[in-house]
């Protein structure tokens, strides 16, 4: 049975009193988490979040809600998992469950975030405690303080009272704290969503996203008709909540040594800054929006913003690269020998080969009582071109390490990996190996000064005493095996 009343007191603020924080999203969540005794600040939050690099534009054109966060939903959970903490999400439906839930949270001590819900025209609520049963949420939102738009008295708290409140939007329950993440991975996985922030066309029906809202916010300005030049401007002055962020991601850059980010992002905010003095944020220049042509500066700068932010996509895609090239780089080690006992088949697909492993006369059905015997071992498969054999078969050979003196069952052969010095390819699953396979073949071109002993069913290959194999570790379980390749010298 809940209370009538509960209340998380001494919340931080959540208003527009500081004119460079303007964030609704990201300030309930600093309250929100301030609140159960984090301390983290809106600069860095507003940078983790993703909140600084995000652009959104409505397809239909003058949306004041262009800002909201439920526009680029990627960002929300991951808000959280940064900062160490679980979230779930709940569209609003039924009353009783939506006020059950919200209790809940605020009995335990946790607020709760609620996006385009409870005060009118709200981007994002801190809900800090309910009262009536429920029927009444308290908390803190920038339009509490407009009175068309928050009409009900303030609680002595100073939080707002809000009776109506359940009429759409979603509620964010923060579940307790989660896996901390170490610098390094909040900031690799925080680059990844810039990408997408900046890059992807759209993360919602009806709106645009990243570069293409930027261009759409310009060709709206230059091509769109109105009566309302007031409409328009404070179209305008909403949007520009979202380049108003754009300042905290060079710190966010620095602090993690991406110096050629930052000082991409450095140019972005001083464009950032020049929209907010072209079109100043307070009616000031309505009769700009009478004539397109005094619009076309800021639609320039917006276009120069596009500019920099396809540097950036650009920057984060060859630092893609670089990794998966390394993480795909082999290592050159000496192996073997290595007696084998398996069984053989001439294959042309890898559907061939699967069968080489579970068919009726397969490795397990010839191998099956040694394999038992052995335990815990390792698995071998073995590729080599078969003399005589169609283009495009090979010889595929399932084994397992055996002792000298171990004799081959009927139906299976012996064979050695010998001595040598290999490339060994990491492999992280199963759906990866064909794509490993092919990047081997790239791999010894780029480096000429290893030659493999495949030559493609020629007299002079070497790949029937020298064969390429794949190795299953001891207890493979689908994921983590490896391709090794032989080597000579050229």
């Amino acid at each position: 049975m809940h209370q009538k009343r509960n209340v998380i007191l001494g919340l931080q603020k959540v208003d527009w009193s500081d004119t460079a924080r303007q964030n609704e999203f990201v300030s309930s969540v600093v309250s929100a988490l301030n609140g159960v005794g984090e301390n983290v600040d809106y600069d860095y939050v507003c940078a983790v979040s993703g909140s600084a690099f995000r652009t959104s534009f409505s397809a239909d054109g003058w949306n004041h809600g262009n800002y909201h966060v439920i526009n680029t939903p990627i960002t929300i959970e991951h808000t959280f998992r940064m900062l160490g903490y679980k979230v779930s999400r709940r569209i609003q439906g039924d009353y009783e469950t939506d006020s059950t839930l919200i209790m809940e949270s605020i009995d335990r001590g946790f607020p709760v975030i609620t996006l385009e819900g409870v005060v009118s025209h709200a981007d994002a609520c801190v809900i800090s405690g309910y009262d009536d049963y429920g029927r009444v949420l308290l908390g803190y939102n920038p339009f509490m303080y407009i009175k068309d738009e928050q009409p009900e008295a303030p609680d002595d708290t100073g939080y707002f009272r809000k009776t109506d409140w359940h009429y759409g939007g979603e509620i964010l329950i923060i579940e307790d704290k989660g896996e901390k993440l170490d610098k390094t991975a909040v900031f690799a996985e925080t680059l990844s969503l810039v990408a997408r922030l900046v890059r992807e066309e759209s993360l919602v029906p009806g709106q645009h996203n990243g570069i293409a809202a930027h261009k759409a916010f310009a060709e709206a300005l230059l091509t769109h008709k109105w009566d309302d030049n007031s409409w328009v401007y404070l179209n305008v002055m909403c949007n520009y909540k979202q380049y108003l962020d754009r300042q905290y991601a060079v710190k966010f850059f620095r602090d993690n040594d991406r110096g050629d980010l930052a000082d991409i992002y450095e140019k972005i905010a001083s464009l950032c800054a020049k929209l907010g003095q072209i079109i100043p944020q307070d009616f000031s220049a309505e009769d700009m929006f009478g004539d397109k042509d005094k619009l076309r500066p800021y639609c320039d700068v917006l276009l120069q913003i596009c500019d920099l932010e396809e540097q950036t996509v650009q920057l984060i895609a060859q630092e893609d690269m670089s990794k998966d090239a390394e993480s795909r780089k082999p290592r050159i080690l000496d192996y073997g020998p290595v007696r084998l006992i398996g069984v053989s088949r001439i294959c042309k697909s890898s559907a061939d080969c699967h069968n080489v492993w579970t068919d009726e006369n397969g490795f397990k059905a010839r191998l099956g009582d040694l394999e038992t015997q052995a335990g815990q071992i390792p698995y071998y498969a073995l590729c080599r071109c078969a003399s005589g054999a169609e283009h495009g078969a090979f010889e595929y050979i399932v084994a397992m390490p055996v002792a000298d003196d171990t004799l081959a069952p009927e139906g299976t052969i012996e064979c050695v990996i010998p001595a040598g010095t290999y490339a060994e390819f990491s492999v992280a699953g199963m759906s990866d190996i064909g794509q490993v396979w092919g990047y081997t073949g790239e791999w010894l071109a780029a480096h000429p000064e290893w030659q493999g002993y495949c030559d493609g069913y020629s007299e002079k290959c070497g790949c029937v005493e020298h064969p390429s194999f794949e190795f299953y570790p001891p207890g493979f379980d689908g994921g983590g095996l490896f391709i090794y390749i032989p080597l000579r010298s050229s």
